[in-house]
C-alpha cells in the first residue's frame, strides 16, 4: 500500500470515528423532558442575531404561553395575542422537526488537517459577528435552545420565517423590504 492510500484511509477513518463522537457528544438526554407541563408556563422564543451587518438589528419575539406574545423590531416592542390553538400548533411543528433532538449549535463549523507528525487535528470555527438564529423553548423546569446560521436547517429557518412572518401580521407591523 502506497504512503497516498495510507494517509487517505487514516482520513476518511478518522472521519468516521470523529463523526461518530460528535454525534454522541451531541446528542441531547431527553430522559429530563418533562412529558406533561402547564400551558401557560410554556415560553418558545426566536431571536434573529444581526451580527456586524451594517444597518442590520436583532429582531425577538416571545410566545408565551398566557396567550400573550411580544415581537421586538428595530427598537420597538409590540405586544399581541397569540391563541392557545396557535401555541400548540407551534409545539407541535417543534416536535415534528425533532426540536428537542437537535444539536445546541449548528453555527460551528467543524475541519480536520494533518499535521506532518502524522496526527489529525480538529479546528472548530465559529464566526461570532455573522447573523444567526437562536430558537428557545422553556418551562421551569427544562430549557432547550438552538442556535443556526444561515446553513442550519431547513426546518428551522422555514418554521423561522413564518413565526416573524405570522408575529408581524398579528402585531401588525409592515415587514421591513430587504
Amino acid at each position: 500500500m502506497c504512503f497516498k492510500q495510507f494517509i487517505t484511509l487514516l482520513l476518511a477513518g478518522t472521519f468516521f470515528v470523529g463523526t461518530g463522537c460528535m454525534a454522541k457528544a451531541r446528542s441531547n438526554n431527553t430522559d429530563s423532558f418533562p412529558l406533561t407541563y402547564g400551558l401557560d408556563t410554556v415560553t418558545v422564543t426566536l431571536t434573529k442575531h444581526a451580527g456586524a451587518k451594517k444597518g442590520s438589528s436583532s429582531q425577538h419575539i416571545q410566545f408565551l404561553g398566557t396567550g400573550l406574545s411580544i415581537l421586538e423590531k428595530e427598537g420597538k416592542k409590540v405586544t399581541f395575542n397569540y391563541s392557545h390553538t396557535k401555541l400548540i400548533k407551534l409545539l407541535n411543528n417543534l416536535y415534528s422537526i425533532h426540536f428537542f433532538n437537535l444539536p445546541t449549535r449548528y453555527n460551528i463549523k467543524y475541519s480536520v488537517y494533518l499535521k506532518e507528525d502524522g496526527t489529525v487535528n480538529t479546528n472548530a470555527l465559529r464566526m461570532v459577528d455573522a447573523s444567526s438564529t437562536t430558537i428557545c423553548f422553556n418551562i421551569p423546569s427544562f430549557e432547550k435552545c438552538v442556535t443556526y446560521s444561515s446553513d442550519g436547517p431547513t426546518e428551522l429557518q422555514e418554521l423561522t420565517k413564518y413565526l416573524f412572518s405570522e408575529a408581524e401580521q398579528l402585531a401588525n407591523i409592515t415587514p421591513t423590504k430587504k
